[in-house]
């Protein structure tokens, strides 16, 4: 399990130092072309760019991971069980990794375009927990994807595509539409992030869900 972990907790870290690349040269885009009347905007471009990848990018690099990882770790000798758990901690750090980055793109924006921060305190938390739900997502997706070969895993990553559009085509809508629909939707947000006894509870359930079927999955899965 310790073998695992540190394997894929470095590659996991390439990524995040990658991510946070990525998330500097938008910043510093942002602020090449931003006019100071439009400052508020950009601030929130940059946030709501943040919060998507941060809840996008753990699925996906999750969903990739594990066919890419399991067999070879399994044709070197790695069990599965100890796989599972070294998946779940570096699942753990690619969470945690992303919830700093996504802080400090907020700090950023805050100092340069003066725009208050969003989430903060109990939301931030509720962020986290949102980010490690999306990361066991994408990991049972992959379990499934391998489990029925290769068009499983496309079919996986066309879900995904869709959910996403779907859910980034009613955000786009309710923010060009009305700018109230759009500050009610944003504290809906906020105001279910920051209830982090009832949030905490329904992720530890997914969670748990999740790993069942993760567990049951991995064991079926053999090495050709």
């Amino acid at each position: 399990m310790i073998r695992t972990a540190r394997y894929l907790s470095w590659i996991v870290w390439q990524y995040l130092f990658s991510l946070a690349g990525m998330g500097a040269l938008l910043i510093g885009f942002q602020v090449l072309i931003t006019p100071p009347s439009e400052a508020e905007f950009a601030a929130g471009r940059i946030v709501g760019m943040a919060f998507s990848t941060a809840l996008l990018f753990p699925t996906l690099l999750e969903l990739s991971m594990l066919p890419a990882y399991l067999p070879l770790s399994l044709s070197m000798g790695v069990t599965r069980r100890g796989f599972f758990w070294g998946a779940q901690v570096a699942k753990l750090h690619l969470a945690l990794g992303i919830a700093a980055i996504f802080e400090l793109m907020q700090i950023a924006t805050q100092l340069i375009f003066g725009s208050p921060a969003l989430f903060y305190g109990r939301s931030l938390a509720g962020v986290c927990m949102g980010i490690l739900v999306c990361a066991a997502l994408g990991e049972t997706l992959g379990f499934v994807g391998m489990r029925f070969g290769r068009w499983g895993i496309t079919a996986m990553c066309v879900l995904i595509g869709l959910l996403a559009g779907v859910v980034g085509g009613v955000i786009g809508f309710m923010s060009v539409s009305d700018g109230n629909e759009a500050g009610v939707l944003l504290d809906s947000v906020i105001g279910l992030l920051s209830n982090t006894s009832l949030l905490g509870a329904v992720v530890l359930a997914l969670m748990l869900v999740l790993a069942g079927v993760d567990t049951a999955l991995c064991r079926r899965f053999t090495v050709r």
